[in-house]
């Protein structure tokens, strides 16, 4: 799978091949996910029970899954990354060496204004604004595709077998879980549905932003919950309640709450502005996250209270 991960990226930098996204395609990239979680949760399995650990089988089963989870989120943060220093590499506002604007650009162009009144304003600006060039835009936008494909494919099948099989990879069943990968997966077949990766490298920078934000969130929500740190550090010592904490203020509030929605504020009012179906579709999505996230927020309010 790593290989394939790899052999992905490389197509991205040659820009020799386009992915593809119809049914069958996904079905494809799919079975290559499901394949990867029982290969890897078998594995750390096997290895758990051969060198005697004192867990018992439930915890070996749910550790070995979550280990899973975690390898696919990894990998789709490599490729938010990824697409991120590409763009980076390929903005003209960090890099005087690119070439002027092709034809092939069809997007609008930016240009920072002379003097910001704050440096919060020009921290925002640069953070929702871009000037890419065409090479840039289209590595990033494959890599976006890829990512966005084997993020909705995980979050499929560990909705299905929690809510079909109770023994998901991210948890045995959590109705928090599984709202929350129905949400991806909305979020997700709304950018395919609508080409919205085709619009302007904006975008592509705001996407790979939250993705990242996304990804770290939800990677920290898999290692730092109970049942995973039970198997290896007592539930009640201080320094779970201070990891608790630190998730609760920096990855809960602070990076999703706060940071998402303020880095998405401006890609929604333009939805709003090019069609009021597309502006609702995700300004109903981020109400939804918001809800997700008050629920996770409360859940470990409630564990820090009940110390």
């Amino acid at each position: 799978f790593f290989l394939f991960c790899a052999q992905t990226i490389t197509m991205s930098t040659t820009q020799q091949q386009n992915l593809d996204i119809s049914v069958e395609g996904f079905l494809y990239y799919a079975g290559i996910v499901l394949v990867t979680l029982y290969l890897i949760s078998f594995v750390i399995e096997f290895i758990l029970k051969r060198v005697g650990s004192s867990l018992e089988y439930i915890d070996i089963s749910l550790i070995s899954r979550r280990i899973a989870a975690l390898s696919i989120h990894f990998v789709v943060f490599l490729l938010f990354s990824q697409s991120l220093y590409i763009l980076f590499l390929n903005n003209r506002f960090f890099n005087d060496n690119l070439p002027s604007p092709s034809s092939y650009e069809h997007w609008s162009h930016h240009k920072p204004p002379k003097s910001f009144e704050s440096e919060t304003q020009k921290l925002y600006f640069y953070l929702t604004k871009t000037d890419i060039a065409y090479s840039g835009y289209k590595q990033a936008k494959l890599l976006l595709q890829i990512a966005f494909t084997i993020n909705g494919a995980f979050n499929g099948i560990d909705m299905i077998s929690m809510y079909l099989y109770n023994k998901g990879f991210s948890a045995e069943n959590s109705s928090l879980l599984i709202f929350h990968h129905w949400i991806i997966i909305w979020i997700e077949s709304c950018i395919f549905n609508l080409d919205l990766l085709s619009f302007h490298p904006d975008w592509l920078w705001v996407f790979s932003i939250c993705g990242i934000c996304l990804i770290i969130g939800c990677m920290s929500d898999l290692i730092l919950s109970p049942s995973t740190i039970k198997c290896f550090i007592n539930e009640k010592s201080l320094f779970y309640k201070k990891l608790l904490w630190i998730h609760l203020l920096f990855n809960v509030i602070l990076l999703r709450a706060v940071g998402i929605s303020m880095i998405a504020f401006d890609f929604i009012v333009t939805l709003w502005q090019i069609d009021w179906k597309y502006g609702a579709s995700f300004q109903i999505s981020l109400i939804f996250m918001w809800l997700q996230w008050n629920n996770l927020g409360k859940a470990i309010w409630h564990k820090i209270q009940t110390w």
